[in-house]
């Protein structure tokens, strides 16, 4: 059985410089039942936080499971074109390097997620869909 524990979307801006410090993100709640306590990029000094083209950016969150799971996924994706296209890079499985697995319902899980930009992605503006499911 497959059941969201958290989904949530993320804005960014892709551009060729960026330099700063951690910030919370701005994020909106999806539906999920789990509960969101933060998300924080580093670096970001802006809201939208920006990202640097060939640059790897660490997002950072801290969420309450809301069900028990042998399983913990992520996936994450953004609209081009009107087309969803997954985000390339990203580790799926949280069990291999983030979370220990089983998930444990009512438990606080923090997790770390990397983010790398390629030379070749344009400067854009976009929302970035993060869903965690286990």
């Amino acid at each position: 059985m497959h059941s969201t524990t958290a989904h949530f979307s993320v804005l960014f801006a892709v551009i060729g410089l960026a330099f700063g410090q951690s910030q919370n993100i701005t994020y909106e709640d999806c539906g999920s039942n789990a509960q969101i306590l933060s998300a924080v990029m580093d670096p970001c000094d802006s809201d939208p936080c920006v990202l640097k083209r060939r640059g790897t950016s660490l997002i950072r969150y801290s969420m309450i499971s809301d069900q028990d799971s042998n399983t913990a996924t992520l996936d994450a994706w953004m609209k081009i074109l009107g087309i969803n296209v997954r985000v390339p890079g990203i580790e799926k499985d949280l069990c291999k390097k983030t979370v220990k697995c089983p998930v444990v319902k009512g438990k606080t899980y923090n997790g770390t997620m990397e983010v790398y930009v390629p030379w070749y992605i344009p400067p854009m503006t976009r929302v970035v869909d993060i869903e965690i499911s286990g």
